[in-house]
């Protein structure tokens, strides 16, 4: 976040006795000037007649993978955005339409056991929260505080890789301490959330245009649709509320149209074979042990026959770096549609997958590294650091310093790279090799010929410990 002023700016005065204010900071206190940083923007957030956001639990119907939350209350409040003694934005007090925000706690069944909440901002008009150069490019009114729980550094990590990785749209992200009610919340990082727009976000048409989400947690939300797999979607964009059965009809054949199609070969027809295998890509590359997230997004641009869907940016990155003698979960996983790309007999989306890495991987590896190491020495990681002792000491957590941290992902990225290069000449033949491929192999675990894990093998000849395993 850079230092100017946005469209919305306080009195010096009104800095000053922000400033001053005590904050209560778990069984101590410090003075908002404490604070105050230069390296780390400040969120201030105050709710009507200091209101928390609250929740109920949802339990899981016997299909669902966990509980969730439900009655999700949302608080009227006003926000501040400072950065050393500048006030980048204010709100102003809320105002249906025209000033303020409304806040809600964002998540399914972390949101139950989080020692830290995550949020969803709502301004009741349009801002660009990040304050950046072209503000008017960039303001939206839905913004997300994002809490990483296990370390500062896995949203950070996990949104580098996607933007090498080259997706249409990216979101971008600051870090920032919190305060809400005059309490100290901890560090968050302040992100672009995922939604329709034109000029910043997933941009697809405004009238018939779809994002749709796989959403394990669809018994939360008022409108989802099967799929002619079993599984469940609900709507980004349109809002649920706005879809109407014609629209519903449509997507719903058109979800059902592509399905039909990974079984029939014909998928490159349908969807955006790049966009698909960038994803999983990008997933291996972070080795995320997490097959059946909740954020995970299509978008269609238009109702036509032309459009295709793609996958759009990864999102949920709680699970990365944990998968580091296989492949992430989700690429041979049944739960979505990975599994039947990879054992198609039409090679396009495996060749695909085989070329980003072949042409690229060196690249992606070199341009992550390289910008974890400026942010390693830029002024955010003391700041991080310096703050991290309190953001620890209110909500219990216990994880390494931030440039520990960082050290920690470029040394995964550099052992990545290497399994990937052996991985990917297994999956594209070069090596002619039968035996299973990896380095740790699970005894129990079935392979193809081409050195894929298969969870659920038809009949055929496969690998298991090293020999030949046949499945009649």
């Amino acid at each position: 976040m850079k230092k100017f002023l946005c469209s919305l700016i306080l009195l010096l005065t009104g800095c000053t006795y922000m400033s001053a204010q005590t904050i209560t900071a778990g069984d101590s206190t410090v003075t908002m000037q404490v604070l105050l940083n230069e390296n780390l923007p400040l969120i201030v957030i105050n709710t009507v007649d200091g209101e928390e956001p609250s929740f109920d639990i949802a339990v899981s119907p016997e299909e669902g993978i966990g509980n969730s939350i439900t009655n999700v209350t949302k608080v009227h409040s006003r926000i501040y955005i400072l950065l050393g003694n500048d006030t980048l934005y204010d709100s102003g007090d809320y105002e249906k339409d025209k000033s303020g925000m409304t806040i809600k706690v964002r998540g399914n069944s972390g949101a139950i056991t989080a020692l830290k909440n995550s949020y969803k901002m709502k301004l009741q008009k349009k801002a660009d929260l990040l304050c950046r150069d072209n503000d008017s490019i960039y303001k939206d009114k839905e913004w997300i505080l994002n809490a990483d729980e296990e370390n500062l550094t896995n949203s950070m990590t996990g949104l580098t890789a996607s933007k090498v990785m080259d997706f249409a749209w990216t979101p971008a992200f600051e870090y920032a301490n919190v305060v809400m009610n005059g309490a100290y919340r901890g560090i968050y990082m302040l992100i672009e959330s995922v939604k329709r727009d034109s000029k910043c976000r997933i941009n697809v048409d405004k009238d018939t245009g779809y994002i749709l989400q796989y959403d394990p947690y669809y018994w939360t939300e008022d409108l989802y649709f099967d799929s002619s797999l079993n599984y469940k979607y609900t709507f980004k964009y349109p809002d649920s509320e706005d879809v109407t059965e014609e629209q519903l009809e449509y997507i719903r054949n058109a979800v059902s149209n592509m399905e039909t199609s990974l079984n029939n070969e014909t998928y490159p027809e349908y969807i955006d074979v790049n966009t698909f295998a960038s994803w999983c890509l990008t997933h291996d590359l972070l080795g995320t042990s997490d097959a059946i997230g909740s954020n995970m997004f299509l978008s269609k641009y238009d109702d036509t026959d032309t459009t295709k869907f793609k996958m759009e940016t990864p999102w949920d990155f709680d699970s990365i770096e944990e998968t580091p003698d296989d492949w992430a979960n989700i690429h041979s996983s049944t739960d979505f549609y990975f599994s039947k790309l990879f054992n198609n007999s039409n090679s396009e989306f495996t060749d695909e997958f085989i070329k980003i890495w072949k042409e690229k991987g060196d690249s992606i590896v070199d341009k992550i590294i390289e910008k974890l190491d400026s942010i390693e020495i830029s002024g955010i990681v003391p700041a991080l650091d310096y703050y991290s002792a309190l953001d620890k000491k209110i909500d219990a957590l216990n994880y390494d310093s931030v440039a520990t941290q960082i050290e920690t992902h470029k040394q995964w990225f550099r052992d990545r790279k290497a399994w990937l290069d052996n991985e990917i000449a297994v999956l594209s033949g070069d090596t002619g090799i039968l035996a299973v491929p990896y380095s740790n192999p699970d005894s129990n675990a079935i392979y193809d010929l081409q050195g894929r894990k298969v969870l659920n093998p038809a009949p055929g000849i496969y690998i298991k410990n090293g020999k030949k395993y046949i499945v009649k």
